[in-house]
């Protein structure tokens, strides 16, 4: 994720970029994109998938604040199945989960995005109820908020129910300070798109603010693709200003931003 040109992004953390922007500057037609991108905090997910760079990204943006995505639900993509292994296999794994992550922290300033695709799946699908995924949204939400200074930005997929997630979110917020939603995470809904959305759900919840992920919306959706779409583009810089009335009271603290990779296999860490 990257952030960048508001007040939310002054200092965010650019000293940890992606190992796969190594691999893809070797590429001659590659490198000029890559050395621009290197430019921008981007996000590190905490996952239960194996692998944890929190360590190594607290000790490098010492001063600077992380951009942290986390994606560890029991149970998690209950409907696609697409990434649904883990190590966290009931409520009390997840805690823990959370608990050694809230340890690491501390109070350092974080920017949290909360679980992509969580409460899409509540708002469309069984599944998400059944597997208990408010509950555990909900134990996340309040130990991240014990950092008086976190930002925490729950993730509710361009593609859910918009009245159905709205619900979710006003049952989500009783459970601790809830700074806005992420929207689009992975996706490729064209920014004008994305700013009714916001509209629509900062209306609905007391004026939750929003970060948009543009790292390949430049073409807006595809007719027939949804994986790895030929079609997509990078969108707008992070940051850059919607020019919206919908963002005069929230350009100040949210931002447009990449959650996913630039460039990345929506499955794999390969570069495109």
């Amino acid at each position: 994720m990257a952030l960048a040109a508001s007040a939310v992004s002054a200092g965010l953390c650019t000293a940890v970029p992606p190992v796969s922007y190594a691999e893809a500057a070797q590429k001659p037609y590659l490198k000029p994109v890559v050395d621009v991108l290197r430019e921008y905090a981007t996000a590190t997910w905490y996952t239960d998938r194996g692998g944890d760079a929190i360590s190594e990204l607290l000790s490098k943006c010492a001063g600077a604040t992380p951009v942290i995505v986390i994606y560890g639900l029991p149970g998690k993509d209950c409907a696609g199945h697409y990434s649904s292994n883990g190590g966290n296999q009931s409520p009390a794994d997840y805690a823990r989960w959370i608990d050694s992550l809230v340890s690491r922290v501390g109070n350092t300033n974080v920017i949290y995005i909360l679980e992509p695709d969580a409460i899409g799946n509540l708002a469309n699908n069984e599944c998400a109820t059944q597997r208990g995924y408010l509950p555990n949204l909900k134990v996340a939400l309040t130990k991240l908020s014990s950092n008086a200074n976190a930002q925490i930005y729950a993730d509710v997929a361009g593609w859910a129910n918009q009245g159905a997630a709205q619900e979710v979110l006003s049952k989500l917020k009783s459970a601790g300070r809830l700074n806005g939603i992420a929207i689009n995470t992975s996706n490729y809904k064209d920014t004008d798109t994305l700013k009714s959305i916001c509209q629509a759900y900062s209306s609905a919840t007391g004026g939750l603010h929003c970060v948009f992920d543009t790292s390949r919306n430049y073409r807006g959706s595809p007719q027939s693709e949804w994986c790895n779409a030929k079609s997509g583009g990078i969108g707008a810089p992070p940051g850059t200003p919607t020019g919206s009335s919908i963002d005069d009271d929230m350009i100040e603290r949210d931002s447009r931003g990449i959650v996913v990779l630039v460039g990345t296999s929506r499955y794999s860490e390969a570069v495109l």
